[in-house]
Order: structure tokens, then sequence, then C-alpha cells
């Protein structure tokens, strides 16, 4: 019985992902008069995300240096408990591929596939074309913000069952998850958690340093998003609860968080990155395969690309952690392993993931002078 309402809730919120995520974006460009306010705007988002992702592999490695998790060694144990990971061969890690196929092929298709980096740049080649069209630019301006307006309230009679559905989703994952399983891979998740915890301090600090804003008031007001994000395991499906944070509760602009919200659930994977690193390196040194220094560097390139290329769904890390075994040369199989554990640690990634988007758009909006300080500071919650 449970199962069934995590499902419901979670196809609910599938559902309209896709165009909050496309009328939010559009609406969001269409705001600015000036393109170069946009792409000043646009280019400090993604400028902090890269930064943010590149510290995220630093802090996997050296939280994986730190607790030497698989340093026991037990290939054949490994051996025995693993199975094949469906996906791998579907992903792949070439920089180039990921650039070309934003601009995809037929405007259809990346609305049917969920593909977000497509529906981003339709919805930003749009948005700027609206600005362009002269006598016809107020009307339609007008049509995108009321279909916007429209799936946000959606959006929010949805989120309105959040509750249940974390309840559902906590009381299913008790009773479905072995013990043991936790206990074989204790080491392997505190480093991950180790990880994901130094990431929570360099989000604290790029709101404190760089943003001038109290942290602790930002992790006050955000903690119901990080408590969301965690049960769903998803930060697309996160996306609408998040952005109504932003709004509510963390006083940031619409004209921020309309496109750092989307576009970080899609290329913004801090969490993850601490996953895949303290993955590869765990099971490489669990199945005794040494990595040299260009095969680390090799890694850790693998991982920035494929961060910013997994699509933000539950199973995702999984698969793309697959083929990074495939590139250091430990069995495929060896990805079954986590599959015990892999819905837990999942949802902690999912959290810091959702976290990392969230702070840097703060920080951004701050920058750009985009911040509602009465809002931000008040005690009231969202």
């Amino acid at each position: 019985m449970l199962n069934p309402i995590k499902t419901m809730f979670l196809n609910a919120l599938k559902m309209v992902v896709v165009p909050v995520v496309f009328f939010s974006i559009l609406s969001c460009v269409s705001q600015f008069t000036n393109l170069s306010d946009f792409g000043k705007t646009g280019g400090k988002v993604m400028g902090f995300y890269m930064f943010t992702t590149v510290i995220a592999i630093a802090v996997g490695a050296g939280a994986f240096l730190l607790l030497q998790p698989g340093s026991g060694g037990g290939v054949q144990a490994a051996l025995q408990a693993a199975q094949p990971v469906a996906g791998a061969e579907e992903v792949n890690i070439s920089i180039l591929d990921t650039i070309v196929n934003i601009v995809p092929s037929n405007i259809v298709q990346p609305f049917l596939d969920a593909d977000m980096l497509q529906i981003i740049f339709i919805a930003i080649l749009c948005g700027v074309a609206v600005g362009m069209i002269g006598d016809y630019s107020r009307p339609l301006k007008d049509f995108f913000e009321g279909c916007n307006t429209l799936f946000l309230k959606v959006t929010t009679i949805i989120v309105g069952f959040i509750p249940v559905a974390v309840f559902c989703s906590i009381c299913s994952l008790v009773m479905l998850t072995g013990g043991d399983t936790l206990v074989s891979l204790l080491y392997f998740m505190a480093a991950v958690l180790l990880g994901m915890a130094a990431m929570m301090t360099v989000y604290c600090l790029l709101i404190l340093v760089v943003g001038r804003l109290n942290p602790l008031t930002f992790l006050r007001k955000y903690a119901p998003g990080m408590l969301t994000s965690f049960s769903l395991g998803s930060s697309n499906a996160a996306m609408p609860y998040n952005m109504q944070l932003c709004r509510n509760a963390l006083g940031i602009s619409p004209k921020v968080y309309s496109f750092s919200i989307p576009l970080g659930a899609t290329v913004n994977m801090d969490g993850s990155c601490v996953y895949l690193v303290v993955g590869a390196l765990f099971l490489a040194q669990l199945y005794g395969v040494s990595l040299t220094g260009a095969d680390l560097a090799a890694l850790f390139f693998s991982v920035f690309v494929l961060s910013v290329g997994a699509p933000g769904i539950p199973g995702a890390g999984l698969v793309c952690l697959s083929v990074l075994l495939v590139q250091i040369g430990v069995p495929v199989e060896a990805a079954g392993l986590m599959m015990g554990i892999d819905s837990i640690v999942g949802m902690f990634r999912t959290a810091s993931n959702t976290t990392g988007d969230v702070a840097i758009s703060l920080v951004v909006a701050k920058l750009e002078n985009l911040v509602d300080l009465e809002v931000y500071n008040r005690k009231s919650g969202d």
C-alpha cells in the first residue's frame, strides 16, 4: 500500500516538472530587457556550479583517503554479491557529445523524453526570441507568464501531499532494506556522508564570504527542502518545491531561481560527484586494481562530465558508476554491490545536490541585488 502512494506522488511531480522548467525559464529570460544582464547572471550561476563541482571531486577523493573504505580487500565476497547493472553501455562520457546533444533536432522529442538540457536550450532560445519580435512581445510574455503561474499553482497543490509521501517513502525504505547490507558497506557510506558534510560547509562559506549572509538562516529555512529532496531521491522531482522555497522562504528573485534551479538539477551534481569518486576508488581498492596518476586524472575528468550530463532521477548514480568502473578496469558487475544501499545513499546524494543548487542561487541573487532581505531574515518558515 505504501509504494503505490509514493509512486503516484512521484508521477504527479514528474508530470509538472517539464512544463514548470520550460515556462519558468522562458518567463525568466523574457523578463530581461537587456540580454547582457541575463548573460551576466547566467554566467555567474554556471561559474559557481562548475567551481563547486571541482571542489566536490576533490572532497570525494579526500574523504576516501581519510577513511580508506575497501582497504581490507574482500574480492571473493564482492564477486558473489555483485550483479550486473543495466544501462551503463548507454552512457557516454564525451564532453563534445554532451555539448552537441544540447541542441535537439526535434522540438517535440525533448519534452517526451524529459531531456532537461534540451528543454532548457529551447526555453532560453524562445525567451530571447520573445524579446525580439516587437509588438507581439507583450501578449506573448503575458501568455507565458500565465502558463508559468498556472503550473506553479498545480505544483503547490501537489506538494501539499508531501508529508504523506515522505511518511510512505521512509516506511517503505525501512521495511525493504536489509541490515546486513548496511553494515557491510558502513565505511563506504561514512566516507560519502563525510564528503557531503564537507560540501555543506563549502556552501555555508560561500553564503557567508561571497554572499555576506548568515548561513544558519539558510540552513534553517531550507531544511524542509533538504528533507523533501532526501525523501524523493530525485533532483527533478524536488525542483518545484525548491523553487517555491527560493521565492517564499529565501526571498530569491524569479529572475535567478527560475533559471538556476532547473539548470542546477541537470548540471550541478556535487553530491553525485562525491559518491562517484568514493564509489569508484572504493571498488577499485576492493578488487585490488591499482590506479596510476593518469588513471586518476581520467577518472576525475569523467566524473566531472558525467555530473553535467547525468539526469536528476533515482538510479542515475548507479549507471554512471558502472561507466567509471569500465574505464578504470574494475568488473562492471561490482556496481551491483551498491544496489543494497544505493537508494539510501541516493537520498543523501539528492539532498546534497539540491542544497548546492539553492545555495548557489542565493549567492548569485545576492551578488545581483535580487534577494529580498526582509523575506530572508524574517523568522517565519516558508
